[in-house]
């Protein structure tokens, strides 16, 4: 089992079909993020933070030498998108990628 996909499984044991179903990081993190807004929608805060601490793992070099297709993956599929609501901007505040990714954010922010 890659690894990515065992720290998926660890973070986030509910979303284990997503994660087990998905052949590639990228295809992961698109089922994930929509489960990651009902989180978001429904005032799970546990829940919100635990798909962080996975990101966050994800763009680590914990998780390998970066960039990797999971950093990708994280930063296009996942991180991209927070910008784009306002709830979730502040969920995200607490993250520890916001300076590395403030450039992602800068150009989302543009189109």
């Amino acid at each position: 089992m890659s690894t990515w996909r065992r720290k998926a499984i660890e973070y986030l044991p509910e979303h284990r079909e997503i994660v087990d179903r998905a052949r590639t990081p990228m295809a992961m993190w698109i089922e994930l993020h929509l489960r990651f807004e009902d989180a978001v929608e429904d005032g799970d805060q546990h829940m919100v933070k635990r798909f962080l601490r996975y990101a966050d793992w994800c763009m680590s070099e914990e998780a390998g030498r970066l960039p990797s297709e999971t950093s990708t993956a994280t930063a296009c599929a996942f991180y991209e998108h927070l910008p784009q609501r306002r709830d979730t901007g502040r969920s995200f505040a607490a993250g520890s990628h916001i300076s590395s990714l403030r450039t992602l954010f800068r150009s989302s922010a543009t189109t």
